[in-house]
């Protein structure tokens, strides 16, 4: 029978011992030459050891600001959510009657550069953005904040007094 449990004498169910007939480890490294340099390629165990030329590292990351400030474009988006906003203002005091429908669709422009310029300062902070238009781009941020808000607010105040979508031409 070839059960380990029945017959635990059995030769072939013995683990291997790990030293050989003069005693040697055979899983041990060599022992390697002392006379030879380290950097030496026939030395066996002195191709992994840490020698003064590959003791520094071979590889240093250095990190770019690689993505341009979009400031420009952030103030232009921001402008249109105020423009919307200061119409929303003239049809609540009569000077001009356009409607909430334009100071709604303001909103998202506002909101959208108030996010972007949000999401651009924290790059700038992380440093994956170029630092140079920091200030026109938390201009941004807080003009799409007033925008937003300015929006909103004048948006709710139409409907309060009852004023149509669009404006009343007829």
């Amino acid at each position: 029978m070839s059960n380990p449990l029945l017959n635990p004498g059995n030769p072939r169910f013995q683990k291997p011992l790990v030293i050989d007939a003069a005693g040697q480890n055979r899983f041990a490294d060599q022992e390697t030459d002392e006379a030879a340099e380290p950097g030496d390629a026939s030395a066996a165990a002195g191709a992994y050891e840490a020698t003064s030329a590959t003791s520094q590292r071979p590889f240093e990351p250095r990190y770019e600001a690689t993505a341009q400030s979009r400031e420009t474009i952030l103030l232009i988006v921001a402008s249109l959510g105020l423009a919307g906003a200061a119409c929303g203002a003239t049809s609540i005091m009569g000077i001009l009657i356009t409607g909430w429908l334009l100071p709604l669709c303001a909103i998202f422009a506002a909101g959208t550069a108030w996010v972007l310029a949000y999401k651009d300062l924290g790059e700038m902070y992380l440093g994956g953005r170029d630092d140079s238009g920091r200030s026109p781009t938390l201009l941004a941020l807080w003009m799409g904040v007033f925008g937003m808000l300015a929006c909103i607010a004048s948006v709710v105040w139409m409907i309060v007094l009852g004023m149509g979508p669009l404006p009343d031409i007829l």
